[in-house]
């Protein structure tokens, strides 16, 4: 590889590993919360007024947006491909 591989490589296992740590810290953090202190009078209150929250993924439109920009990405990639390979073969 490259230098500059070898250095996103880098940046990327980091941050990745940078991720873990916070998602571990915070699964923890929450479990230790609810276990020490399970009678949290603001938590009780938040769950009485959120008890009904929205599907998001009922939403027709929503799926259709994402399956449109999905073929929309893939058909800009093809396109750039095709331009690539017609500027090579000049």
């Amino acid at each position: 590889h490259t230098r500059v591989v070898q250095i996103s490589h880098r940046y990327g296992m980091i941050l990745f590993i940078a991720s873990e740590v916070m998602f571990f810290v915070a699964w923890f953090w929450a479990y230790f919360n609810t276990a020490l202190f399970p009678a949290d009078p603001h938590q009780i209150v938040r769950d009485q007024l959120c008890s009904e929250q929205p599907e998001p993924w009922s939403r027709a439109d929503l799926k259709d947006y994402f399956l449109g920009f999905g073929i929309l990405a893939r058909n800009e990639r093809e396109r750039a491909l095709e331009a690539k390979a017609s500027l090579t073969k000049q």
